[in-house]
């Protein structure tokens, strides 16, 4: 009988416990609204935690001693893989999506140590975790603050001075030009920049800053867009 290996009130706190775990991980992810939250959180540990069950369970079932746990701790490793990479190509390669990935790794890797009877390892390593995404996610943005990337569209008068000559004074400013398109209709000169922009300006300084460039009929700054 396998109760003789475990019991299963043995049993019924490790898949519990893989369940608390996973919900500690799977809530953060919530509110980052991520991909990945509490549902899938929980079927990746508590599935890691019954195949690491049966992985020492089965060898005392059939009383073999060919029958090796850490193999299917090993196929566990390269699904958890293939899933992390499924959802990074699903929604794009971003800084975010990329700490789910590794999040639903390490998830696995917790619902392994709880079915391993390491309930220490698996606290602690949740803890670490947690510490990480929360109160290091945040120090990061204190301490290396992000840019931003915004879309400014601005028409000035035929008349009025070349784009050419806007532009040139824009790169003064306290920004970076990552793409411009210039465009000369019948009545007026446009100019569409994508820009780089440090989180500590202003959109509103920044405008008062190209007004004062040259007489402009139209300004529009965007902000949050995709490049």
């Amino acid at each position: 009988m396998w109760t003789e290996v475990i019991s299963e009130q043995e049993v019924i706190i490790r898949i519990l416990l893989s369940v608390v775990l996973a919900l500690a991980l799977g809530i953060e992810r919530e509110f980052k609204q991520q991909p990945a939250g509490i549902r899938t959180h929980i079927l990746i540990s508590v599935g890691s935690c019954m195949l690491m069950l049966l992985s020492i369970i089965v060898p005392h079932i059939y009383h073999s001693t060919n029958i090796d746990p850490a193999r299917i701790a090993a196929q566990i490793v390269s699904w958890v893989g293939f899933l992390g990479a499924g959802a990074i190509m699903r929604n794009g390669i971003t800084t975010k999506l990329l700490t789910t990935a590794a999040n639903i790794w390490v998830t696995a890797a917790i619902g392994m140590t709880v079915g391993a009877w390491l309930y220490m390892v698996a606290s602690l390593t949740t803890f670490v975790i947690l510490a990480n995404l929360i109160f290091f996610g945040r120090a990061k943005g204190w301490f290396f603050p992000q840019n931003r990337y915004c879309s400014v569209q601005i028409s000035i008068d035929k008349k009025g001075p070349a784009l050419a000559e806007l532009y040139e004074s824009m790169k003064k400013l306290p920004i970076d030009i990552v793409s411009y398109t210039l465009k000369d209709n019948k009545k007026n000169q446009e100019l569409h920049l994508i820009i780089r922009l440090e989180r500590s300006i202003s959109l509103f300084a920044l405008e008062k800053d190209i007004r004062k460039l040259s007489p402009i009929e139209a300004l529009n700054i965007s902000e949050n867009i995709k490049v």
